[in-house]
């Protein structure tokens, strides 16, 4: 029950549960311009299973780098 209550901050931050359909309000809307930008190219395959995919954002202007954020799932 301790670790449970450690990695389980809803009970912990006022209003936790607004913040996931924020998040999800704030993809939408990035991803939708980002489209429209024509920065976007989402759901990309990268191998032959189904759930191989990514979505790739381009940057505005010239791109000196390259950022890759790759999230594993979260802590349940």
């Amino acid at each position: 029950m301790e670790l449970d209550d450690a990695y389980s901050n809803t009970k912990h931050v006022a209003d936790s549960a607004g913040y996931p359909p924020r998040w999800a309000a704030a993809a939408l809307a990035f991803r939708t311009a980002e489209v429209a930008a024509g920065r976007a190219r989402l759901d990309l395959a990268y191998d032959g299973r189904e759930r191989e995919r990514f979505d790739l954002f381009l940057p505005e202007g010239e791109a000196t780098g390259v950022v890759i954020f790759v999230h594993g799932g979260y802590w349940l």
